[in-house]
């Protein structure tokens, strides 16, 4: 579990369950609730923590001497399911704000949840609750499964293939898309900076597709492997929480979008031959901010209205400047001369890290060499 990224969702304004589910943070709830309580205590704040090591920080937070475990009890199940109904707080939320306060003794979160799962099942096995979404809360992102071989290469003398990325965002579902040579990282991540860019705000959650096959092809929602979608969402102040593998209700906007991307523009563009990606993205556009304009089928306004009545008043403007998308490697601390090499040049670094790993990150301006936390 990353404990500063966890600290800065916090000091963001998310919810627990959300930094939980975070794919840059990735913890247990409880673990999570609890990780709080350790840096209350210790007056560790996301600011503060900047300035320890990791070796520091975890060592304030977790001291050898462990808490016993409380003892468990029972509860009232229905009682806590009307609770959850009626105040609309998360179970987590629940838990923690209410629960443990008037059962200090009482059962983890994990049994909690276990026995109010156990009590629906009996009382109502068949219930399925509709999604609540907030305004502008969430961007849901994913790449269309039909790739277009309408890009005339003049050099190979033959037809590229188009990947469509395609956004769809809060309450409105207004929807962005953008046509790339291939679905690499780079892809990515200018695909949902540009998608950023349209929008012309901040929600505060990008869900991207998690599917086995994705991760296992380009690694592009792992931080702990690729950081720069991490780095891409501490630059924006995001939070990242993927769509769970085989739940399609997690990502149900995008997954409507990507259909209605494939159905209504897709026509329009194999009908069209185009000599350059940026030629094909204004055609592209084009089509989809028309789609966006089209009415609701049952319910009035356009996604264009709703957006900017509804999700845009709810966002949060975007930075100064956009993300740079750097060039990440490891890179190894020679012992003869404290340094690291790359693009043919020498950067040194403190003798103490000779024969260390570190994390190099080098843009067009700056290079960027980082060690424990320390830059």
């Amino acid at each position: 579990m990353r404990i500063r990224e966890a600290l800065r969702l916090r000091e963001a304004g998310h919810s627990n369950v959300q930094i939980a589910s975070s794919r840059t943070v990735g913890c247990a709830r409880s673990t999570l609730v609890e990780l709080f309580h350790r840096c209350d205590n210790a007056g560790i704040t996301y600011g503060n923590s900047q300035d320890m090591s990791d070796g520091e920080l975890e060592s304030l937070l977790y001291p050898r001497k462990h808490l016993a475990r409380h003892p468990k009890q029972e509860i009232n199940e229905g009682h806590w399911l009307r609770r959850e109904a009626e105040s609309g707080k998360t179970r987590m939320a629940l838990w923690q704000d209410e629960y443990l306060v008037a059962n200090p003794e009482g059962l983890s979160y994990k049994r909690f949840c276990t026995r109010l799962k156990q009590y629906q099942e009996q009382t109502n096995p068949k219930l399925d609750y509709p999604k609540q979404r907030k305004a502008g809360e969430v961007m849901e992102s994913d790449w269309c499964g039909e790739k277009l071989a309408i890009v005339y290469d003049h050099d190979r003398g033959s037809f590229q293939e188009a990947h469509i990325l395609v956004t769809a965002l809060g309450f409105s579902q207004k929807i962005f898309a953008r046509a790339y040579p291939n679905e690499k990282q780079a892809a990515w991540i200018d695909g949902h900076t540009k998608a950023l860019e349209y929008y012309s705000a901040l929600p505060r959650i990008v869900k991207p597709d998690n599917t086995k096959t994705a991760i296992k092809k380009s690694n592009r929602y792992e931080p702990e492997k690729n950081p720069v979608f991490s780095r891409w969402a501490e630059h924006y102040n995001l939070a990242i929480i993927p769509a769970r593998a085989y739940k399609p209700k997690d990502k149900d906007r995008v997954e409507d979008a990507v259909g209605w991307v494939e159905q209504s523009v897709f026509p329009t563009l194999k009908e069209q031959v185009f000599f350059s990606f940026n030629e094909l993205n204004i055609v592209l556009l084009e089509e989809v901010e028309k789609l966006n304009e089209e009415p609701y089928q049952q319910r009035p306004g356009s996604r264009s209205q709703i957006y900017q009545h509804v999700d845009r008043p709810a966002m949060r403007p975007l930075p100064a400047h956009a993300f740079q998308n750097p060039e990440i490697r490891w890179a190894k601390v020679s012992k003869n001369g404290y340094h690291v090499q790359f693009d043919g040049r020498c950067y040194s670094v403190p003798f103490q890290l000779a024969g260390k790993e570190v994390l190099l990150s080098a843009t067009s301006t700056t290079v960027e060499l980082v060690y424990d936390n320390k830059r």
